[in-house]
């Protein structure tokens, strides 16, 4: 029995279940993290 998948729909619904998985909190203190990071350098 032939699978009747539509992988084109599968895939995109994949990559957006991605999306709301990867979380871009850790941008919002990047720059203050860097510095600290980089101090006495």
């Amino acid at each position: 029995m032939p699978e009747k998948r539509n992988w084109k729909e599968y895939n995109e619904h994949l990559i957006r279940r991605g999306e709301i998985l990867f979380s871009l909190d850790f941008l919002e203190k990047w720059d203050e993290e860097i510095e600290e990071m980089n101090r006495g350098k």
